[in-house]
């Protein structure tokens, strides 16, 4: 099998869903043999539609663990030039960007940084009216293939810009398939919701997601309430425990603890702590979007909600799991099944095959 080399262009290192995702396929590629070598521009995301904050992007970096990258054991090299370019990007077999900022970056480059993808892990207009134009057109720039994860988000790129893409869902991490037995809930049931503040247009929806949540304690004060993110809001009502920036190890025991996991967003390209609290047998409750949209069966493996922004509804729906212990067991042991064999690794050797497939294509 070929080796390729692969260049990997990121507008950020922080810990997050998308850089973990594409962290864990250039960790993978690596292991296959491949030479890989990801891009993180030291000026971060302030450049063109942005402000250009250097030096003060710069301290930040050199500041921060979490945007170096080492919250991430990588087996890759990661590299932080002040800007990319033809200059201080590596000629290779293939250039991946990875947002709708790095889009423009690598189609810029030369043809010797290799066959052009863009991977695509979200619809990006999440920002202002000017700058969601420019997120549009990224989808239309010309790339030699364009990837995106999953069903539901290849259908809106191709109804919404033309933009045809190649499916390759996202896979869960191993820690979160080890065993774990769920008891029936009787007398106190949990509840997680993961959390992130608002931005943009709130497409996390979390504000209307504590809200309701507040709203299940009152009807029964005995349930517990679990809630995680990157930072704890300065302003937080501890009625909701919170556990903040969890490790992998965490977080497993969270979804074992969890009977029933709530995620309000309005929309999701894929929505990884779903999917992770399904293989720790949650009961998953969420709108129809991500991979609920991919492989949700609605009171089969999932409770799936209709409007997200219906407070009323999720109320309604999260009372019913409240009052019905059984039907909580059941989805959660029907959502392991449903991703028990959506591993991390299997999707890293579907995106492996579309590289190379890309570069046969040109010999």
């Amino acid at each position: 099998m070929r080796k390729m080399k692969i260049n990997l262009v990121l507008p950020g290192a922080g810990n997050c869903g998308g850089v973990r995702v594409a962290f864990e396929y250039m960790n993978a590629l690596t292991e296959y043999g491949h030479d890989v070598v990801c891009y993180v521009p030291a000026c971060g995301s302030y450049v063109e539609w942005k402000k250009i904050l250097f030096p003060k992007a710069i301290v930040r970096l050199m500041c921060s663990h979490d945007l170096q990258g080492r919250w991430f054991e990588k087996k890759f090299s990661l590299k932080f030039p002040f800007t990319i370019s033809n200059f201080t990007v590596r000629d290779a077999d293939v250039t991946i960007a990875t947002s709708w900022l790095t889009s423009y970056w690598v189609n810029r480059l030369s043809p010797q940084k290799g066959k052009k993808v863009y991977f695509i892990q979200d619809f990006e207009t999440w920002g202002s009216p000017q700058l969601n134009i420019e997120v549009l057109k990224s989808y239309r720039l010309a790339f030699d293939e364009h990837i995106s994860v999953s069903t539901a988000l290849h259908d809106r790129l191709f109804n919404e810009v033309g933009c045809e893409s190649k499916v390759v869902c996202n896979g869960v991490e191993e820690c979160f398939l080890t065993p774990v037995e769920k008891k029936i809930p009787s007398e106190s049931v949990t509840i997680g919701i993961p959390y992130r503040s608002s931005r943009g247009d709130d497409i996390k929806n979390c504000t209307l997601g504590i809200s309701v949540l507040h709203q299940i304690k009152k009807k029964y004060p005995h349930i517990e309430l679990i809630a995680f993110g990157f930072k704890k809001p300065s302003e937080w009502d501890e009625q909701i425990i919170f556990v903040e920036n969890p490790s992998r190890e965490v977080l497993v025991k969270l979804y074992a603890h969890i009977n029933i996991f709530y995620v309000p967003s309005i929309y999701e390209g894929w929505g990884l702590p779903a999917m992770e609290a399904m293989a720790q047998k949650c009961c998953v409750i969420a709108g129809d979007s991500g991979v609920i949209k991919e492989i949700g069966r609605d009171r089969i493996n999932c409770i799936i909600l209709e409007d997200p922004r219906n407070k009323n509804e999720a109320i309604n729906k999260l009372s019913e799991l409240v009052c019905n212990p059984n039907l909580v067991s059941e989805i959660g042991e029907a959502a392991r099944n449903s991703v028990s064999n959506m591993s991390t690794t299997k999707s890293a050797k579907r995106f492996e095959k579309i590289l190379m497939s890309l570069l046969q294509e040109h010999k």
